[in-house]
Order: structure tokens, then C-alpha cells, then sequence
């Protein structure tokens, strides 16, 4: 590769008084990282420098001078002659010699460092590499069969190398892994807002820490849902029928700040006693008033009757859902259907109210139990009693959930 002279570095490095570095030293890494890379004294690039660089009295590199290779971008660190920093940062970092124009404009930026080969799906490279190499950032590699893609999803550090593992998307890593790419745009501090980071889905209680590089945050909280109504004990000429659970509300609010590390609650599915109205979905919440859905109502349920057309009150659902935030969607959930009886036919319950996440518990028409919930938040069906049959109680609610769209 050609070399270029370094723009910076060559001149005479002084210390905080104006004076000669001497005795100091020029660390040079590969450009963000903390990879050794080396660079030369002369233009043909035969005559390697030291590494470190050693400054002489007047506080010039005693070797002559700093070349670097032509399409690599190196991070500089100055140090004086007990080791202590002098110089470092952003402007001494992304450093490229000068009138280098190897480099291209391109989607993927080339590692400089040599990637060792450690399995068809990961690699590992010198030094801590894990700020550049972060889980969900893309990675392209160069093989003995060609390029291959992947996702990463992890990256750890072990001195003295970083390990990365991959989820192949095209192709996959073999012996001959001569090259390493990574995506242009990174995942954690990007150059670009509102990338979609991560999804995450939450159905117990817990606290909630965002994954790093996270900016705001778009919740959607489903309450619990209702569970359906319990039906009365029935005589030999009587019947008895109950409503389905109302489903739980749902929120769907922004935020841009003060969402990390608050509580999230989920709220429980109602449940219902033996021949008795259904109990109401608990409320779900995130970071206590940051956003509040509230449980849908329990199915109603009918005293056992020989009446033709009976029906028992619907499961009302609950309250609309309340955030501090920016309100994006405010459901309350959807009423449970009621339950019938036809004397001539047979009692039939009301089946539990779906939720926008799926399907409530379903229906009975004869001496049976109302289903569960299928989703989050919906309602449990209500059940049904023929004659001569004891109480029963209707179908569970389905528990609330949390899911949170994490961005950058």
C-alpha cells in the first residue's frame, strides 16, 4: 500500500509549559480503537518507527519522520516521558495521512486490524473492540468462498482479544476470513436519531433498564383482562348462564426522557368465583403514572331461571388508559359479550372480549367452564349450566403486558 505523511505528529510536540517534549512518546492506534498499529520513517514504508514513538530533546520523533498506509485511519495519544497524557481525543483520532485518497465512500468501513477465524459464526480481533463492534450493528466479511453477512450479537472482550459472534444472514465464516467490515452507521450513539434499537417484552413485574444507546422509548401497556362470569347452580327445570370478561384497556405513549429504571407493573387477569360475577383485570402500569392502562370489568352472571330469552349483563370494560407522555393510542378495551338463554334450546355463554393482541376465552352453551383468555389482556368466557348442575366459574382473564420500542 502507498503511504502518505501523517498531517499531525511530525511537528515539534511541546508540554503544558511551551516547552520541548523530551523524552515524551506518540502512541498510535488504529483510528477508535485501542489496537497497536504501526506506521514508518520513510515514504517507500521499509523503515518502520518504533512503537511507541520515541520523542527526542527537542520533542521530535528521533527516527526522522511518520508515514501511514494509505486507506487506514489511525488515533494518536501523546504522552511525556513518565507517561502521563498530554494529548488525546477526537482531534487526534480518525487521523489519515495526507492527499490519501485510497479510501472510498462506501456503506461498510474496513477493520485494519487482521480478524482471526474462530467458527462459522464468529471471529475475534486484538484488543477491546466491543465499542465498535456492537450487538445489532452488520457485519460483512471477506472468505475463501466470498463475501458473507451476518448481525452481531454479541461482543465481549477477554484480554487480549474481542470475540464477536454473528447471526448469519448470508453466508457464513471459514478458514480463510481474511477481512472484516462493519456497517457505516452504529447502533449505540449514532450519527442517526430514531434508529429502532431493540423490542423488548415484559409480563412479570421488574424494574426496567434500557439497553445502552436507548434515547426514548414507545410503550404499549395492555391491562388485564376481566375473566368471564360464574353461572348459578341450576335445579332439574332450570338454567343459568353468565357474560365474558371485558378485555383490558391499552396505551400506547412516548418518551423521550425519564423511563430508566422505573417499575413495571402487570396487572393480573381476573379470576372467577364459583357461580358468581367474574372478577376485573388488574392495572398495568409503567414507571407508576408514565403510563396507566386499567383492567377490563368481570363477566355479569344470571340467576337460574326457566324464562325463555334471559340474559346476563355484559362485562364492562375498564377505565381509558391515562400517560404522561405523548399519547399515541388510548383503547379501553372492548365490552363481554353477554350470555343467553333459550328454554327451548340450551344456555349460552358469552365468550370473553378480545384484545388488540388476540383472541378472549371462549364460550359455553351447555354445562361447562368458561375458556381463558388467549392474549394479553382479553377476557375470560363466561360458562353455561344446563340442568342440574352445581356453580361453576368462568374463564380466567388473560395477565397485561408491557412492550417497549427501544430507540436511538
Amino acid at each position: 500500500m502507498p503511504q502518505f505523511l501523517a498531517p499531525i505528529i511530525n511537528g515539534q510536540q511541546l508540554d503544558d509549559n511551551g516547552d520541548p517534549l523530551t523524552g515524551g512518546f506518540v502512541e498510535v492506534y488504529l483510528a477508535g480503537s485501542s489496537t497497536p498499529a504501526s506506521t514508518t520513517s520513510d515514504q517507500a514504508g521499509a523503515v518502520p518507527n518504533s512503537w511507541p514513538i520515541v520523542l527526542n530533546t527537542l520533542g521530535v520523533n528521533e527516527q526522522g519522520a511518520v508515514w501511514l498506509t494509505g486507506g487506514a485511519a489511525y488515533k494518536f495519544v501523546v504522552k511525556n516521558a513518565s507517561g502521563v497524557v498530554q494529548r488525546s481525543g477526537t482531534q487526534l483520532d480518525n487521523i489519515r495521512g495526507i492527499n490519501d485518497t485510497t479510501l472510498s465512500v462506501d456503506q461498510w468501513i474496513a477493520y485494519q486490524a487482521a480478524p482471526t477465524y474462530v467458527s462459522a459464526s464468529s471471529f475475534s480481533v486484538p484488543g477491546d473492540q466491543t465499542g465498535t463492534f456492537q450487538p445489532k450493528r452488520r457485519v460483512k466479511t471477506q472468505n475463501t468462498a466470498g463475501f458473507a453477512y451476518g448481525t452481531i450479537i454479541s461482543s465481549a472482550y477477554v484480554a487480549p482479544n474481542t470475540t464477536v459472534t454473528l447471526s448469519n444472514t448470508s453466508g457464513v465464516l471459514d478458514a480463510g476470513l481474511s477481512q472484516v467490515s462493519y456497517g457505516l452507521i452504529s447502533v449505540q450513539d449514532s450519527s442517526v436519531s430514531g434508529l429502532l434499537l431493540n423490542v423488548r417484552r415484559f409480563t412479570a413485574n421488574t424494574t426496567y433498564t434500557p439497553t445502552a444507546g436507548t434515547n426514548s422509548v414507545k410503550v404499549t401497556a395492555v391491562g388485564g383482562g376481566g375473566s368471564g362470569g360464574g353461572a348459578f347452580a341450576t335445579s332439574g327445570t332450570s338454567w343459568s348462564t353468565a357474560s365474558g370478561g371485558a378485555s383490558g384497556s391499552m396505551g400506547v405513549a412516548r418518551f423521550t426522557s425519564g423511563f430508566s429504571g422505573v417499575a413495571i407493573v402487570i396487572g393480573a387477569g381476573g379470576v372467577s368465583p364459583l357461580g358468581a360475577a367474574g372478577g376485573p383485570g388488574g392495572t398495568t402500569t409503567f414507571g407508576g403514572t408514565l403510563l396507566i392502562a386499567p383492567g377490563g370489568g368481570g363477566g355479569g352472571t344470571a340467576t337460574a331461571t326457566t324464562t325463555d330469552n334471559a340474559i346476563a349483563g355484559q362485562g364492562d370494560p375498564g377505565a381509558s388508559p391515562t400517560t404522561t407522555g405523548t399519547l399515541i393510542i388510548a383503547n379501553r378495551g372492548q365490552p363481554g359479550p353477554c350470555g343467553l338463554i333459550f328454554a327451548s334450546f340450551s344456555p349460552i355463554s358469552g365468550q370473553g372480549a378480545p384484545s388488540p393482541l388476540g383472541g378472549g376465552g371462549g364460550a359455553n352453551t351447555a354445562a361447562g367452564l368458561g375458556g381463558d383468555g388467549m392474549a394479553p389482556g382479553a377476557g375470560g368466557g363466561g360458562s353455561a349450566n344446563n340442568i342440574s348442575t352445581g356453580d361453576t366459574n368462568g374463564g380466567v382473564g388473560g395477565a397485561g403486558i408491557v412492550i417497549i420500542e427501544e430507540y436511538t
